[in-house]
């Protein structure tokens, strides 16, 4: 097969080698970096693609583990992170082995694809001689520039990498069938290209572009370019069009693209006003790379019109005019055509009236991947006019590695911004001071650090701010003060406005399940079943409002329903087992059914044999009913387990919490048998 021979070559073996020990000095730190914003839903909270076992049911889920506005559901991208969920569970390492070798696989593929490329019939053998250093240059400075590493280093834009992968491998694939003469070899590469480019839109979907770029590059390097020729293309280009569109019917109304945006701070006119702009920043960027202006996020200011901002306008005479001149260039320099048209062509959906964010660094991806093969002709040039000039074709390829070894140092340190949240997200706040989302994000950051009052003041900041990209967001940001106000001011009042504002813009489970709690924390258990059964019409299978729901039930004193939801929630699968378990035991022992309640209790023990609640009930229970000898057996067993200070903070807490707990100790009971164990006198619980 063309593929396997050309890998086995010794250029090839050459290149690989050099091309992996590169981009692992480039991505050596990024391996212990941490989660990071999108990874936590889609990845590390995403119970769909926790994958324990290979076997279909599993693998059906993974498939649909996806989010809704997804339209095909990316399940490829999903599927690996099951894999590397079932191999090594939520550890981040295995998933940035993964993503690296995506990436250095990209980067093989790609040498290959631009060193056949040159080779061309269509070239005249004018880059022939050169075309291994060519493309190896050009796939350095695109494999280590420090605008890919939000596709690299952030875990959950696998998706992007891996789509840019499957990209590659059909464009190469292609390439193969298309110049050979071999039957076979023709099949089994236009077979290739067709399966690549299925996987790739089943990873992300911008891999919609891929046959328009095959179109174009089968113009520019197989067809003269005469007004016939053209109008064929443009006719495949059409049907091309015509088929997606009929295949976009069976996953989505296409009409809904023109929807306005209800959840934006833009206009869909105003997107595409700003695109142009943001493709000028991307260029910049790529052009000239500083970890000063890298960033997961970027605060573009919105284009209300063509002179608001003043750049709107000539940013848009700007891109047409590139375009057009790349159109004419294509008559005599094709190559250089086909780079820079192949960067404005896999910005079109992402640059188009979809409901995105207006500009990420990791969109680049592929848009990129042949827009360093002019300067890889450069620098093959330079060093071939002064073949006879050893001094400056050395000092010509010296300039070359020096601007290489910038562009790798630049991704080795934002590499850096990665190793944790605090650091990445204080790194945004000092690029883009104004941006919500970056302050709403390093509270999340100084709250995990336990730095509760500077997690605070940051969530404020973002709320004075309001520059936040979407409603969702700005819901964030309220529910997170909320969760301040009520777990560490224990300002219910507060909390509860906090609440109430999140809930308006945020569909999120979580914020019905702590406003509920906060209201059950008032005592205000009416408002609380109110708040859950407004939940839970919108989530019936979440298992934290089904059991707050079943607790609240039984702080309302209605025992019997309280034991009937939580045994339906827990047939349906649709409740926590150890929540449960203590509603059905609490709600037996209130009932007066005392046998059945030590049993419910002495279930939920002989399955979690360490479970503190269980074991402080039984003892609890059976001092109560006069069985001194059992009530002590299991008191010892706590304390052995855990000691007279752990269980003294445990009881504490329960009490304080006692509105919201299935099951409350009773202070002096628990306090008496330590004492008559221990022989020691401890403070009242």
């Amino acid at each position: 097969m063309g593929i396997f021979k050309a890998i086995a070559s010794k250029s090839s073996t050459w290149a690989a080698i050099s091309l992996l020990g590169l981009l692992l000095a480039c991505y050596a730190n990024s391996f212990h970096g941490a989660w990071q914003y999108d990874d936590f839903v889609n990845i590390v909270n995403n119970g769909k693609i926790h994958m324990t076992e290979i076997s279909w049911p599993q693998i059906r889920k993974v498939l649909s583990a996806g989010p809704d506005f997804q339209i095909v559901g990316r399940p490829l991208a999903y599927l690996s992170f099951a894999l590397n969920y079932l191999w090594g569970l939520d550890n981040p390492m295995g998933y940035h082995v993964v993503n690296f070798g995506i990436h250095y696989l990209a980067a093989l593929i790609l040498f290959l694809f631009v060193r056949d490329t040159l080779r061309l019939p269509i070239f005249d053998s004018r880059y022939t001689a050169q075309a291994t250093l060519i493309a190896w240059l050009a796939t350095l400075f695109w494999g280590c520039h420090p605008i890919h590493v939000t596709a690299v280093t952030y875990i959950v834009q696998r998706m992007t990498a891996m789509a840019g992968l499957f990209y590659i491998v059909a464009m190469y694939a292609y390439l193969i069938g298309r110049r050979s003469e071999r039957t076979s070899t023709r099949v089994w590469s236009y077979g290739m290209c067709a399966l690549s480019t299925i996987c790739g839109l089943l990873t992300k979907e911008n891999a919609v572009l891929l046959p328009y770029a095959i179109l174009l590059y089968e113009l520019l390097f197989f067809r003269t370019l005469d007004r016939r020729t053209v109008l064929k293309i443009v006719s495949a280009v059409l049907g091309v069009t015509a088929v997606l569109l009929l295949l976009s019917v069976l996953y989505t109304n296409p009409l809904r693209l023109f929807e306005p945006y209800t959840n934006r701070p833009f206009t869909m006119t105003e997107r595409l006003l700003t695109q142009p702009r943001a493709l000028f920043i991307y260029l910049g960027m790529l052009a000239v790379p500083m970890a000063s202006r890298m960033s997961i996020l970027h605060d573009i200011a919105i284009s209300e019109s063509l002179a608001t901002p003043w750049t709107t306008g000539i940013a848009i005479l700007g891109l047409l005019a590139i375009l057009l001149f790349l159109c004419m260039l294509a008559r005599r320099h094709r190559l250089f055509a086909y780079c820079g048209l192949f960067f404005f062509l896999n910005h079109a959906v992402e640059s188009s009236i979809l409901n995105l964010e207006l500009i990420y660094e990791h969109r680049n991806y592929v848009p990129s991947m042949l827009l360093f093969v002019p300067l890889g002709v450069g620098v093959a040039r330079a060093m071939s006019l002064f073949y006879y000039q050893r001094a400056l074709r050395v000092m010509i390829f010296g300039c070359a590695g020096l601007l290489l070894l910038t562009r790798a140092q630049t991704t080795f340190e934002y590499n850096r911004t990665f190793a944790s949240e605090y650091d990445l997200w204080r790194h945004v706040t000092l690029i883009y001071p104004n941006s919500s989302l970056a302050f709403n994000n390093l509270g999340k950051a100084y709250w995990y650090l336990g730095q509760p009052e500077k997690s605070c003041q940051s969530f404020l900041k973002a709320v004075e701010l309001d520059n936040f990209n979407n409603t969702q967001q700005k819901g964030l940001a309220f529910y997170n003060l909320g969760l301040h106000a009520a777990k560490v001011e224990k300002n219910y009042l507060k909390a509860l406005e906090w609440f109430e504002d999140a809930r308006a813009l945020l569909e999120l489970s979580k914020v019905w399940h702590e406003e509920a709690q906060v209201r059950m924390q008032m005592a205000d258990f009416a408002g609380a079943e109110d708040i859950l059964k407004g939940g839970l019409k919108r989530w019936p299978d979440d298992p934290l409002l089904n059991g707050l729901m079943a607790i609240n039930k039984l702080k309302m004193g209605e025992y019997a329903e309280a034991a009937k939801i939580a045994t339906t929630a827990l047939a349906a699968n649709r409740i926590e087992d150890r929540i449960a378990s203590m509603v059905i035991a609490q709600s037996h022992w209130l009932q007066k059914d005392y046998p059945a309640a030590l049993e419910d209790w002495q279930h939920l023990l002989e399955k979690k044999p360490e479970d503190i609640v269980a074991l402080l009930a039984l003892a609890e229970m059976h001092e109560k009913l006069n069985q001194r000898e059992m009530a002590v057996r299991y008191m010892q067993a706590l304390l052995d387990l855990k000691g007279i200070d752990y269980i003294q903070n445990h009881v504490v807490f329960e009490v304080e919490s006692e509105n919201i707990m299935p099951y409350v100790p009773n202070e002096k009971i628990i306090n008496a048998l330590v004492r008559d164990i221990t022989g020691k006198t401890k403070k009242d619980f």
